[in-house]
């Protein structure tokens, strides 16, 4: 089923327009996905694509895709339990295709140019990221080493080494480290009290 707007002039609007007195009605658009048939649904599947806002510009031969937005199931579907995660997308320059440039998962984890990032709150890398943040860009994350921890990770992609910053703010040290590749060597800490150790 296709469904085409086109025109000369300046602008192509499509409007959904709702009038009511009530708080929460509103216009919807809603994108609905199953497998089987339309009179016998089955259940979708991880990883199951479940809609796509694409843009297309022409090139002079031909409509080029530009950027996508990509909705997808993250997760094993259950009955009233559907995770999902939304893929951004965008072409880079002399390309043909959109490749990913951010996801947001099911947890709500972010991953900005890099698909490696499913351990982290948020994780910020540059090209030729390793998940374990041991190449290239930034990582932020919150993990639990027996209290909740917090580290910050800028890593670079000539080398396995990288520096970082880890605050335990249970008891409000703060230290600073140094990876090579996912072990680290503790170069100085400030303790809650105000102390600071260098290179013990």
């Amino acid at each position: 089923v296709q469904l085409e707007l086109s025109t000369d002039s300046d602008d192509t609007n499509l409007y959904l327009t709702t009038h009511h007195n009530t708080d929460t009605a509103r216009p919807n658009i809603i994108f609905r996905k199953s497998g089987g048939s339309h009179a016998s649904p089955t259940t979708v599947a991880d990883g199951e694509l479940l809609g796509v806002l694409e843009w297309n510009a022409y090139d002079g031969d031909s409509y080029g895709q530009s950027a996508q937005i990509k909705a997808e199931i993250d997760g094993t579907p259950g009955d009233s339990d559907v995770p999902g995660r939304l893929v951004f997308l965008t072409t880079a320059d002399g390309a043909q295709a959109s490749d990913e440039r951010m996801r947001i998962d099911n947890a709500g984890k972010l991953g900005v140019g890099s698909t490696g990032h499913s351990t982290f709150a948020y994780h910020f890398s540059g090209s030729g990221v390793a998940a374990d943040g041991s190449i290239g860009g930034m990582l932020i994350e919150t993990q639990t080493y027996g209290q909740p921890v917090t580290e910050i990770r800028g890593t670079s992609a000539q080398s396995n080494d990288a520096f970082g910053l880890r605050v335990q703010a249970s008891n409000g040290t703060a230290w600073i480290q140094q990876w090579n590749s996912s072990d680290g060597t503790e170069r100085m800490r400030v303790r809650g009290d105000g102390n600071v150790g260098i290179g013990t």
